[in-house]
């Protein structure tokens, strides 16, 4: 299909090939899994989201040139640009995330009525199940990868999808995140679009 991109006119946006869609099944499967995962706690432990935290760094920063490459085929953008406000925005946010991954999930002691001072209230904050992350086509890696970033720290499981419009980018995340992270990713449905 035809869409207007930065200016240059109409431009044909690669879009992903029948083949690489995840069919609904399939999508349902994954699913149950990430599901179960959660139910065992395997997301829990601060180590457990301090690995997936540098996993997605190293995604970025080891795969820069080829995430670059891809969004250039998808949109056209200059490497400089994909560079500069989609792959050091999630380097930054995951470095940030390790650093304060402890006291973000330290329980918090409020102030209560003298009533309740011996009941030991504190606020927890704990992870609530699988986040579904849907990419948009005019950032396609930050847009796609940023939300997992608070997903993983969190301590939930995470279902990523990508914008079909990207094509390029769609293929080359799915490949990296599933080298890289312990997370499942689909790419849209037919049916779905």
């Amino acid at each position: 299909y035809q869409r207007r991109v930065r200016g240059l006119g109409a431009r044909k946006m690669p879009a992903l090939t029948p083949d690489q869609y995840t069919e609904i099944p399939q999508i349902q499967e994954k699913y149950d899994t990430l599901k179960k995962s959660f139910g065992q706690h395997i997301t829990l432990p601060l180590a457990k989201r301090r690995d997936q935290l540098q996993a997605l760094h190293r995604l970025v920063t080891e795969n820069e040139a080829a995430l670059c490459a891809a969004v250039k085929e998808d949109l056209g953008k200059p490497e400089g640009e994909t560079y500069g406000m989609e792959l050091l925005v999630i380097a930054n946010e995951c470095i940030d995330h390790l650093d304060h991954l402890e006291d973000w999930t330290r329980p918090e002691k409020p102030s209560v009525p003298l009533v309740n001072m011996m009941d030991g209230c504190q606020i927890r904050r704990d992870p609530l199940g699988t986040v579904l992350v849907i990419g948009a086509f005019n950032y396609p890696v930050q847009l796609t990868l940023l939300p997992i970033v608070g997903a993983i720290t969190a301590g939930n499981t995470v279902m990523v999808t990508a914008s079909e419009s990207s094509g390029a980018s769609a293929a080359l995340m799915s490949r990296l995140v599933q080298k890289y992270i312990c997370l499942l990713y689909t790419s849209p449905s037919p049916r779905d679009s």
